[in-house]
């Protein structure tokens, strides 16, 4: 009996050898999707769908995958695994999906201000077994992002994770003439993403009541970059006193009138000039017998 196994433990070791020679590992045909699905302060999410081939004409388990994000000196920025091995059937191609989780301001630094793209490259290791074999997957590939929709949509909205970035700060009148009130309204805007850009103005309405009283725009451009985390700046308001005075008597009693600015937010950010309208609130400390006297 003995002398019978020998033999049968060759074959089939042979088999095996063979079997594992006929393998073919498995491949990444490309890289299916990136895309940026969320954005703090602190974190930014990115989706990598994969597309993992099985070339064999048999089913192939991935064991394991891991991958990760390079910048362009070859330094990781962030990686994920696979959260479960997957079964991929012959000459078949799986999406696998990853979500890379990086640090905002390194990767607001990785952003190419002439043509507004994220540059990674790709980078994957991982384990494929079938017919008792094991064969490592391995794989590398740059990949553009281009990110001109994220800054544009960003930016000029002013808030992060439901809180406002512009916080203004106070309004006061800073010249009381008779056809036309100088007002000023400061404020401070925050930086977050550690993105560069220049606030380069702000060309508005005031409204008070829902009427137009007057002209607004940003008193000097902000200039931010990687390392400014905030400024302060300020909105001059040119106000017609007589359309004030009769849209707001009200609110003069009271010792304060409530207005409005909406405009026009213009940024450079990239290599891009980036508008959307923006309107903030506030009140301005008026006095019923400084607008007649």
């Amino acid at each position: 009996m003995h002398k019978l196994i020998t033999p049968l433990l060759a074959v089939l070791l042979l088999l095996s050898l063979s079997s594992c020679k006929m393998f073919k590992k498995p491949t990444v045909d490309r890289i299916h999707d990136l895309k940026i699905i969320s954005m703090t302060p602190d974190q930014t999410n990115i989706l990598i769908s994969l597309k993992v081939n099985n070339p064999n004409s048999y089913k192939l388990v991935v064991k394991e995958l891991k991958v990760s994000l390079l910048d362009k000196d070859r330094v990781a920025v962030g990686n994920a695994v696979m959260s479960k091995q997957i079964m991929i059937p012959g000459r078949k191609s799986t999406a696998v999906d990853f979500n890379v989780k990086l640090d905002t301001r390194k990767t607001a630094k990785m952003i190419s201000h002439a043509d507004q793209v994220l540059f990674f490259y790709i980078q994957g290791q991982g384990k494929g077994r079938a017919l008792g074999c094991t064969k490592k997957l391995q794989f590398e590939e740059p990949y553009e992002l281009k990110i001109k929709d994220y800054i544009s949509d960003l930016l000029p909205k002013f808030t992060a994770g439901g809180s406002d970035l512009f916080k203004v700060q106070k309004t006061h009148i800073s010249k009381l003439g008779i056809g036309q009130t100088q007002v000023q309204t400061d404020f401070m805007l925050l930086n977050p993403y550690g993105l560069t850009f220049t606030f380069k103005g702000f060309p508005a309405d005031v409204y008070v009541n829902e009427k137009i009283v007057g002209k607004a725009n940003l008193g000097t451009q902000l200039y931010f970059n990687e390392n400014v985390y905030s400024k302060d700046g300020n909105i001059q308001m040119e106000i017609n006193n007589f359309k004030s005075l009769v849209e707001a008597v009200k609110g003069a009693v009271k010792g304060e009138i409530d207005y409005k600015v909406k405009g026009t937010v213009i940024i450079d950010a990239f290599g891009m000039e980036i508008k959307n309208p923006y309107e903030f609130k506030g009140s301005i400390p008026f006095n019923l017998q400084e607008l007649i006297f």
